[in-house]
């Protein structure tokens, strides 16, 4: 039973909102001014926010064991901070989540004909870039393994630009593949 009168509940509207939805926050930070500069201009559209995405990929030949890369994934997301980062809704506040679990799909392509499988990939690899973040509800960073032969496979990380720029890509790259030589 509610402790609230009649006429005050039936003026109350219910509201899809869960502060802990993306897990607990660890701490939050004001934005640089580059990190507001790039959320106003995200504003103008899913276009302008694509111009920020930033993919890399990994063609790993040999022996892969691909439940140790996605735990290695999975452990660099742990590691870095500013893979766990979201946005306020005005865009000044950086928050971080205590952990985030994210989706590591693999896609395989082996099967299809050497044509196709081109094809496949460069419609994976362009909506990598054309796939816009959430900069509030995140995640701002994302991953994909695709199989191309058994002994080969490539493996797409993105960020948006407002968490991750060149020099984050030249310690996670490092960081990540000493994660998986150490997980396996």
């Amino acid at each position: 039973m509610s402790s609230f009168p009649v006429d005050y509940q039936s003026r109350l509207t219910a509201v899809d909102f869960d502060p802990f939805a993306d897990g607990e926050l660890l701490l939050t930070a004001p934005a640089t001014e580059s990190q507001k500069e790039i959320w106003a201009s995200v504003q103008m559209g899913g276009a302008a926010n694509c111009a920020y995405n930033e993919s890399q990929s990994l063609r790993l030949k040999g022996e892969l064991d691909v439940k140790v890369l996605q735990s290695a994934v999975e452990h660099l997301v742990q590691r870095h901070e500013a893979l766990r980062t979201t946005f306020s809704t005005d865009g000044n506040t950086l928050c971080i989540v205590a952990s985030r679990q994210i989706k590591i799909p693999i896609i395989d392509l082996y099967n299809l004909e050497p044509q196709e499988r081109q094809e496949k990939l460069g419609s994976i690899l362009r909506q990598e870039v054309e796939q816009p973040f959430d900069l509030e509800h995140g995640p701002l960073f994302r991953a994909k393994i695709v199989k191309l032969q058994p002994q080969e496979h490539l493996a797409i990380l993105t960020a948006h630009h407002i968490i991750c720029d060149g020099w984050s890509w030249a310690v996670l790259m490092p960081d990540l593949g000493k994660l998986y030589s150490g997980l396996q």
